[in-house]
C-alpha cells in the first residue's frame, strides 16, 4: 500500500446521468451552452463541495507533513501536492477500479450534504483512515482532529515517534495564497509568525508571500550546500550559517499565476458566458494554490484581463492568418501594446514575481507570455519557462489539477509515433518529411513508428495502436474556421478535432498552422487532446513557415540527443523549449534576408560557418535574456564590421524588420512534468 501519500475523496451529488463532460464543439450559432454563474464554465453540481476542497488543502499531503521531517527529505518536496479525487455519486462504483490500480486506499471521504444514505454506506465500506464526514461538519476543530489522527497513524504504521504537535487554523480566502508556505512553517514551528504577518492591517498578500518564499528558498539552498559539500551542520556556527545563507538571498521560486477573462467574441460566437463571479474566483484560486503547493512556489492572482487585450491578440492572429506578407513593425508594435495593457494592470510585486520567477505556470485563456513587461524589449516567454493551462472549461481544469501529478521521464530510445498527414504531392511534403528523416537517422536515441495518414479513421487507428508511444508527432495542415470559432487539422478531405474517446501519448506535437489560436477563444484541437489524456501539447496560434518550423523541431530533437549523449544537462520539456525560443533570435533575424542568411552560412574555416562562430564563440556570455534580440544584432553587426560590411542590413536591424515566429508556439498542460534524462 502507498500509505505514505494521503488520498482524499470528495463525493458530490450529480444532477446529470454521467460524469463525463463532452468536449466542447460548436458548429453553428444554435449550439449554445446554457448560461450559469461562471464565466469559465463550471459545472454547478460542484458548488456545494467548494468548502470541502479548501478544507483538504489545509490537510497534510503525505506522511512527512505530520512528522518532524529531515532536511534531506524537505529538499525533495517539489512535485507533491494533495491527491484529491472529485467524483459524482452516480459514478462511485468506478472508485474501486481507481484505487485497485494505484494499490492504495482512501485517507478520508467528504460527501456533499445532499448525497443519499446509500452513497454514504458505499463510502464507509472503504474503511478510510479518517472515515467519512459531510461538508457541513467541516470545522477547525475537526481539522486539528484529522491532523492528530494522521499523526497517530504515522506512529502506528511506520513506528515514527517525532510527530508534529501544532494547532492548525483555516486561512481566510484573502490569505489562501499563503497556504503553500504553511507546510514549511509547520516544520520550522513558524506557523504562528506567518499567520501574524498575514493579519497585519497593511498586509499585501503578494509582498508577504514573496518575503516568506525568499526566506524558505534561502534556507533550502543553504541546506543543499551543506549536503552537497558533506558538511556536518552540527559543527557550523551561527555566523557561518548566516554567511552562507546570505549568498542565497534571492527570489528563485516557481510562480503560479491566474489571469481570468474571456474574449467578448465568445458571446457572439456560440457560447453564452457570464461575468466573472465569486464562483470563478474561488475555483481558480483553488486550482492555482494546488499547483503552487506542487511546485513549492507562490500564487499570484493577476487582475481580470480586459477585452481590449483579446481584441489586439485577435487582430494580430488575423493579420498573420490573412496577410500575404507579414508587417513586422506592426507585429512588434502590437506585442508591445499588449504588454502595456497588462503592465498597467499589475503592481510592482506582481511584475517582479513574473520577471524573477524560476518558472511560470499561467492559468489563463490568454497567452500572457506574449506580453513585453515594463523595462523589457522582448516578451516574457523569451526568458522564462512558461506553461499554459487554459481555464475554460473550468470543471475540466479542476478535475485535471486535483488528480495525482503524472511525471514522465524520456530516456534514450523512447518511442515517437510520427503521423504524416501531408499528401506526398503537396509542395511542403519533403519539408515535413525532413524532421522524420532527422529522427530516423538517430536509432541509438529514438524509436520511431511512421505512418502516412489519409483519413480520420486511419488517424484514430494510429493513435490507438501507439498508446505506448512517448511522443505523438502530427504533421498536418491546420484548419481554422473563424466563423465557427474552431481550430483543427485537415486529414484528407476531412477535418479532425480529436474529440473522439481516445487515449493519447503523454506528449503531442502538432506541427501544423494555427491549431491553437486564442484571440477569439476558439475551441482548439490542442485543448481537446489535453482533455483526452495528454500531459503536454505543443501547438501554434498562427500559420507557420514550414522551413522555420523544421528548424525549431530539429533543434528540439537535437537538444534531446545532446542530453542523451551527456553534452547537455537534463531538463524538463518546458525549460528545453524556453532555451530553444531564447536562442532562436539569430535564426529569425537571418531568415529575413537571403543575403544575410547566405553570409552566415558561409564556411570561414574547415567545417566552420559564421553561424558556428556566432553560436560557439561570439555570443558566449553576451546574450541577456531580456534583451536577446538587441544583443544578437549587436554581435552580428560586429561580425559584419570585421568583414568590412559596416552598415549592411541596418534597415532590418534598426527597424526590427524580422518576424519572431517562435513567439506563437505554445505548450499547454504540464511540459514541466516531462523530463529528458
Amino acid at each position: 500500500m502507498n500509505s505514505d501519500i494521503f488520498s482524499y475523496v470528495i463525493v458530490f451529488n450529480s444532477t446529470k446521468e454521467t460524469a463525463n463532460i463532452s468536449p466542447l464543439l460548436f458548429k453553428s450559432r444554435h449550439d449554445i451552452i446554457d448560461d450559469n454563474s461562471s464565466m469559465h464554465m463550471l459545472d454547478e453540481d460542484l458548488l456545494d463541495i467548494i468548502p470541502a476542497i479548501k478544507y483538504v488543502l489545509h490537510l497534510p499531503r503525505f506522511i512527512y507533513d505530520v512528522i518532524n521531517c529531515p532536511d534531506k527529505v524537505m529538499l525533495m518536496w517539489n512535485g507533491t501536492s494533495h491527491n484529491i479525487i472529485l467524483i459524482p455519486d452516480n459514478q462511485i462504483e468506478y472508485l474501486e477500479y481507481y484505487y485497485n490500480r494505484i494499490k492504495s486506499c482512501p485517507t478520508l471521504f467528504i460527501v456533499a450534504d445532499n448525497c443519499s444514505s446509500s452513497i454514504i454506506d458505499i463510502c464507509n465500506n472503504y474503511r478510510a483512515v479518517l472515515g467519512l464526514c459531510k461538508v457541513s461538519e467541516l470545522t477547525e476543530t475537526l481539522l486539528n482532529d484529522h491532523w492528530n489522527s494522521l499523526g497517530f497513524f504515522a506512529q502506528k504504521k511506520f513506528g515514527i515517534n517525532e510527530v508534529l504537535s501544532i494547532k492548525h487554523c483555516f486561512l481566510s480566502d484573502e490569505n489562501l495564497p499563503a497556504l503553500p508556505l504553511l507546510f514549511y512553517a509547520n516544520q520550522l514551528n513558524e506557523q504562528d509568525l506567518l499567520i501574524q504577518d498575514l493579519a497585519k492591517i497593511n498586509n499585501k498578500i503578494e509582498e508577504t508571500c514573496i518575503k516568506w518564499a525568499c526566506k524558505y528558498s534561502m534556507m533550502l539552498a543553504t541546506w543543499s550546500y551543506f549536503i552537497n559539500n558533506n558538511i556536518d551542520t552540527s559543527t557550523i556556527t551561527e555566523e557561518q550559517y548566516r554567511t552562507i545563507s546570505e549568498r542565497n538571498i534571492r527570489f528563485n521560486n516557481s510562480v503560479v499565476a491566474s489571469l481570468p477573462g474571456q474574449s467578448k467574441k465568445l458571446k457572439k460566437n456560440h457560447i453564452s458566458t457570464s461575468d466573472y463571479s465569486l464562483v470563478d474566483s474561488q475555483i481558480i484560486s483553488i486550482i492555482c494554490i494546488h499547483k503552487a503547493i506542487d511546485k513549492n512556489g507562490i500564487y499570484i492572482e493577476l487582475p481580470i484581463i480586459q477585452d481590449d487585450a483579446f481584441t489586439l491578440l485577435d487582430e494580430l492572429e488575423s493579420h498573420c492568418t490573412d496577410s500575404q506578407r507579414y508587417n513586422n513593425k506592426y507585429i512588434w508594435n502590437t506585442i508591445t501594446k499588449i504588454g502595456k495593457l497588462l503592465g498597467n494592470k499589475l503592481n510592482d510585486y506582481q511584475i517582479n514575481a513574473l520577471k524573477y520567477a524560476k518558472d511560470i505556470t499561467f492559468f489563463s485563456d490568454f497567452p500572457i507570455g506574449l506580453a513585453i513587461l515594463p523595462g523589457d524589449e522582448v516578451p516574457l516567454l523569451c526568458y522564462k519557462s512558461i506553461t499554459y493551462r487554459p481555464l475554460t472549461p473550468l470543471t475540466r481544469q479542476l478535475q485535471f489539477e486535483l488528480l495525482p501529478k503524472r511525471s514522465i521521464t524520456l530516456k534514450k530510445k523512447f518511442k515517437i509515433a510520427f503521423a504524416q498527414c501531408i499528401d506526398n504531392d503537396d509542395k511542403i511534403f519533403d519539408y515535413s518529411e525532413y524532421v522524420y528523416g532527422f529522427i530516423q537517422n538517430r536509432p541509438d536515441c529514438f524509436t520511431i513508428n511512421h505512418a502516412t495518414i489519409k483519413t480520420v479513421k486511419e488517424m484514430i487507428g494510429f493513435v490507438n495502436r501507439n498508446r505506448d508511444a512517448d511522443i505523438l508527432y502530427i504533421s498536418a495542415h491546420g484548419w481554422y474556421k473563424k466563423d465557427q470559432n474552431i481550430a483543427g487539422i485537415a486529414i484528407g478531405s476531412d477535418i479532425w478535432m480529436a474529440n473522439e474517446n481516445l487515449v493519447f501519448p503523454p506528449v503531442v506535437i502538432l506541427s501544423a498552422c494555427h491549431v491553437s489560436p486564442r484571440g477569439r477563444g476558439a475551441v482548439c484541437i490542442s485543448d481537446l487532446i489535453m482533455r483526452n489524456g495528454a500531459i503536454a501539447v505543443l501547438g501554434t496560434s498562427i500559420p507557420v513557415d514550414v522551413i522555420r518550423n523544421d528548424i525549431l523541431m530539429v533543434r528540439l530533437f537535437t537538444y534531446m540527443v545532446e542530453i542523451f549523449e551527456k553534452r547537455r544537462k537534463s531538463q524538463d520539456l518546458s525549460q528545453l523549449w524556453n532555451h530553444i525560443v531564447f536562442t532562436n533570435a539569430i535564426h529569425e533575424i537571418m531568415k529575413q534576408s537571403k543575403g544575410l542568411e547566405k553570409w552566415m552560412y558561409e564556411e570561414i574555416a574547415p567545417n566552420k560557418t559564421r553561424l558556428h562562430e556566432f553560436e560557439l564563440e561570439r555570443c558566449v556570455g553576451r546574450l541577456r535574456p531580456n534583451y536577446i534580440y538587441s544583443d544578437t544584432i549587436a554581435i552580428i553587426k560586429e561580425m559584419l564590421n570585421d568583414d568590412g560590411l559596416h552598415g549592411k542590413y541596418d534597415s532590418i536591424f534598426n527597424n526590427k524588420d524580422f518576424f519572431p515566429e517562435s513567439f506563437f508556439y505554445q505548450w499547454i498542460g504540464s511540459p514541466d512534468s516531462i523530463i529528458i534524462d
